[in-house]
This record gives C-alpha cells, sequence and structure tokens, in this order.
C-alpha cells in the first residue's frame, strides 16, 4: 500500500524507517521479534513493516520493505545504520531522496563528504 492512499492533504513526504525489538516477544530459546517499520508522520501511521532477524541485521529486511513502499517524491530518514549503497540506491531507484546520518564507524565516507562541503567541486556561484 502506498503513502498516497492516506489522508488527502496531509504532508506524506516524509517516511521514517526504524527497527525495534517487540517487547515480551521472547520465545523458549530467548529470541524476541524484531520488526522494521516504516512510519509516515504525516498521516500519523505505520506504511509498511517487515520481520526483521533482529538488531544488526536489517539491511535486507530495510530492502524488502523498500520494494513495497512507493518512494517517489518522498523523503526516507532512518538510523546510520541504513546509509548503505544498497539502501540508497534502493531509494534513489525508486524516484525518492534520503538523509541519512554518517558515523565516525563509516570513517572514509565521512570523510568524502566533509571534503565535498570544505571544497565543492562545483562552487556555488553569486549572481
Amino acid at each position: 500500500m502506498g503513502v498516497e492512499s492516506f489522508v488527502e492533504g496531509a504532508d506524506q513526504r516524509h517516511i521514517a524507517i526504524d527497527g525495534k525489538t517487540m517487547r515480551a516477544s521472547k520465545d523458549g530459546e530467548g529470541q524476541a521479534t524484531h520488526v522494521l517499520s516504516a512510519f509516515c508522520a504525516g498521516v500519523e501511521s505505520i506504511v509498511g513493516n517487515e520481520a526483521s532477524r533482529g538488531k544488526g541485521l536489517e539491511i535486507p529486511d530495510a530492502l524488502k520493505l523498500l520494494d513495497r513502499l512507493d518512494s517517489t517524491d518522498k523523503i526516507v530518514t532512518g538510523d546510520a545504520m541504513f546509509c548503505q549503497k544498497s539502501i540508497v540506491a534502493k531509494i534513489a531507484d525508486k524516484g525518492g531522496g534520503y538523509v541519512l546520518p554518517v558515523e565516525d564507524n563509516q570513517k572514509t565516507l565521512r570523510e568524502n563528504i566533509e571534503t565535498a562541503f570544505n571544497e565543492p567541486v562545483f562552487p556555488p556561484q553569486r549572481l
């Protein structure tokens, strides 16, 4: 189901993706249920979810979730763990944009971003 099927006129452009472990869901082996959800604040609703294998294993599950979401003209946000080539490519291929944090554990990416802002290839032109 696409986001556009919800409330007419509400800001439906922002979709936040996040994973959560379900409280009190541990089975006999101590494994808890984990779910990855896409939330649209403009319509105050979850617009998609995917069962997940747990923390740290959310990237393939996020790709499955993104396959089902209409991200055309949407901005997708999430934790730094989603700042992966496969995730951003999926969003962009489907016509969306993204805002994802970059942490120090992605040193090369962080350095490249800092360089791009400090030494832009195409600096803004003054009119």
